[in-house]
């Protein structure tokens, strides 16, 4: 009995402290697999773009201004162009809204390359065009990495059914090669292939919490019957 309740512990406790979240191969739009949970993070380097298999490389015209404006969920913000220079390295990605609800999104921008990288990242939906920024745009954070670097955070509103798409970009003309984690919390992907953040599952928590309190009232009766 005490090494069964020991081993169904363990078990329910693998449950709740492991990663609620799966890419199921099969299971998204277009045959590509759902990210559920809480959030993803998709590691990039400028130019080549990164793990998520909905992703190009371009590059673009001209960048957004960095007016400290931040874009939040229910207060969105108007797009703004600082100038139209060419030439500059932009990594995309399309993400699918399959929770079939409006979701308030947030994105952070971490540079992980310590110097001589200074980016930015844009949303747009449903579609980007890299030779007019203002196209579809859909919120942006108002500042960019800077050197060195601090992470970028903004959030918007995303509707069910809509494509999310984010564009890391260099705010130098011609800078490539830097490394970057893209992080998106709520709502429900279609994309597959990044790495979830990892959950806690509170159904198991709240089994695990049982199975301990079973066991401890195990080890009482059997002191008060010794």
């Amino acid at each position: 009995m005490k090494k069964l309740t020991f081993a169904m512990i363990i078990a329910i406790g693998a449950l709740a402290f492991g990663q609620v979240e799966r890419s199921d191969v099969g299971d998204g739009t277009n045959g590509h697999p759902i990210v559920r949970g809480p959030g993803i993070v998709i590691n990039g380097t400028l130019g080549s773009g990164g793990n998520w298999p909905m992703s190009t490389s371009t590059t673009q015209t001209g960048r957004l201004n960095r007016n400290l404006v931040v874009s939040a969920c229910g207060a969105p913000k108007a797009c703004l162009i600082f100038d139209t220079t060419p030439g500059r390295a932009a990594d995309v990605y399309t993400l699918t809204n399959t929770s079939g609800v409006s979701e308030c999104i947030n994105v952070t921008l971490d540079t992980l390359t310590m110097t001589a990288c200074n980016l930015q990242v844009n949303a747009y939906i449903n579609s980007y065009d890299p030779a007019n920024i203002c196209t579809n745009y859909l919120a942006d954070p108002g500042m960019s990495s800077g050197t060195p670097p601090s992470p970028v955070p903004f959030s918007f509103d995303l509707a069910a059914g809509d494509d999310l798409i984010l564009v890391v970009h260099t705010t130098n003309p011609g800078e490539i090669g830097c490394d970057y984690d893209l992080t998106i919390t709520g709502g429900s992907f279609a994309g597959g292939g990044a790495s979830p953040v990892p959950a806690l599952n509170p159904a198991m928590i709240i089994a695990f919490i049982a199975g301990l309190s079973l066991l401890g009232m195990w080890f009482i009766k059997r002191r008060q019957t010794a």
